[in-house]
């Protein structure tokens, strides 16, 4: 009976309400397609690069790592822990689906920085080469790329259930995921740079796209956010001191290429696929740091938002009423996770301005890798919706172009590596003193057991 009684009542709705069913489901679909934004049309082929992937077990990392693990790329990811099963169950999957072996997950904690330095020391260490003859090289690194930034960070997890946290601890916790990124990429950069300049390399940080409520109340002499402000603003700062270290980092590589030591000529790499060589239209180093704002998704930035700033106001019940009542209209507005990740693509795969040939692509096999418009990465830019974007109003001159601001969020990210580190010991020594266990494990490198370079 009731099953009779819902079709009868669809039919009438079919039949009365048909038209504006239609115009509304066209134009929501039209709506959520234009929030999903552009697609990425570039392709490249990565294999023989290596790139180094953190946060790759979230949703958007797992995506980038699948992509790039189809296209034939050696994939490091990092995870705190190598016993994780989602670890162990998804590398195996990830290796037959993709056809490609060379895709490994080695422990690198980004919550600690002893953990960020003994896989970076191990990383960047010389090894021998696999015929004996040639001299000694550290890992081939052709991109890293940063997702575990994307995410919101909520101060809720390192506040117990008896007590709460203060302001301080909580924006000290928030600050955590950017000093992880400073910190590995300065540790990876001696790498880099002796690199061969001929080769093409990428530093794509991925940031949440809150950036723009922090302009307005920052500030280069405090470059913390008020204790007042919202969650929102807090986060906002967290994505916009990444963009100013992702500007600041370019024009760190493009001032060591105009040294003296940089001009010296060096021996192509005859490892690398791509040939680049110095232009007379871009004096521009072969290292390109750029940072992509992949938009709003569910379920790393929209929902874990809506639970930290309405938990503690509105109570669990009642956010949960909230949220089943607009579920729907947040699915529409939302990025899926296949749109978040097409910047990041779009960053990884543009032919670098250097390229002997820009005007073609790197395949030249069909209209898809043909670079018809001539664009290439642009290193230090903000990346959103496959395109470069400036921050609003004036503020793209006053903070992005400013190298003293550039400078003193650098300086500010170093103090906090150095309390960090500090934090770090102190509750070693008090987990020595209460005769706890002394040492971490080391990280295992899987590339350099299989001696794969």
């Amino acid at each position: 009976m009731l099953l009779q009684l819902v079709g009868f009542l669809g039919t009438i709705a079919t039949a009365r309400y048909a038209i504006h069913a239609g115009v509304i489901g066209i134009t929501l679909l039209t709506l959520h397609l234009w929030v999903n934004g552009r697609e990425n049309t570039r392709d490249r082929d990565m294999h023989g690069r290596v790139v180094v992937l953190t946060g790759a077990f979230t949703a958007v990392g797992l995506r980038v790592l699948t992509e790039l693990a189809d296209r034939g790329a050696q994939v490091i990811a990092l995870t705190s822990s190598l016993s994780s099963p989602l670890v162990q169950e998804l590398i195996p999957v990830l290796r037959q689906t993709s056809k490609n072996e060379l895709i490994y997950a080695e422990e690198c904690d980004l919550d600690s920085p002893a953990s960020i330095r003994n896989f970076c020391q191990q990383l960047i260490q010389p090894r021998p080469s696999l015929d004996g003859n040639s001299p000694a090289e550290s890992q081939r690194v052709d991109a890293l790329v940063m997702t575990h930034e994307y995410p919101h960070v909520d101060s809720a997890p390192i506040a117990t259930a008896s007590s709460s946290i203060s302001d301080v601890d909580a924006d000290e916790h928030r600050l955590r995921p950017t000093l992880a990124s400073f910190l590995l990429t300065t540790l990876i950069l001696p790498s880099l740079l002796r690199a061969p300049s001929d080769r093409d390399i990428r530093i794509v940080n991925v940031v949440n796209p809150a950036y723009a409520a922090a302009i307005p109340s920052f500030s280069p002499t405090s470059l913390a956010p008020a204790k007042k402000c919202s969650t929102f603003t807090k986060e906002g700062y967290r994505s916009l001191r990444a963009i100013i270290v992702g500007r600041h980092l370019q024009r760190i590589f493009d001032a060591l290429l105009s040294s003296p030591d940089k001009q010296a000529p060096v021996a192509p790499d005859p490892d690398a696929d791509e040939f680049i060589r110095p232009s007379l239209l871009y004096k521009g180093s072969n290292i390109i740091s750029v940072v992509v704002s992949p938009g709003f998704t569910m379920g790393e930035t929209v929902t874990p938002l809506l639970a930290s700033v309405g938990h503690t106001r509105y109570g669990f019940l009642n956010l949960l009423h909230y949220y089943i009542i607009i579920f729907p209209f947040l699915v529409i507005i939302t990025k899926s996770t296949r749109a978040a990740t097409q910047s990041i693509l779009y960053a990884l795969f543009l032919p670098h301005p250097r390229k002997v040939n820009p005007a073609l692509s790197e395949t030249g096999d069909s209209a898809k890798h043909q670079n018809v418009d001539g664009r290439v990465i642009e290193g230090g830019m903000l990346y959103r919706d496959c395109a470069v974007v400036a921050l609003p109003g004036r503020s793209e001159r006053e903070i992005l172009e400013r190298e003293d601001v550039g400078r003193a969020v650098w300086e500010y990210l170093e103090e906090g590596v150095k309390r960090w580190e500090e934090d770090e010991a102190q509750r070693l020594a008090e987990v020595v003193k209460d005769g706890g266990p002394t040492t971490r494990k080391k990280t295992r490198l899987s590339f350099a057991k299989d001696g794969k370079h």
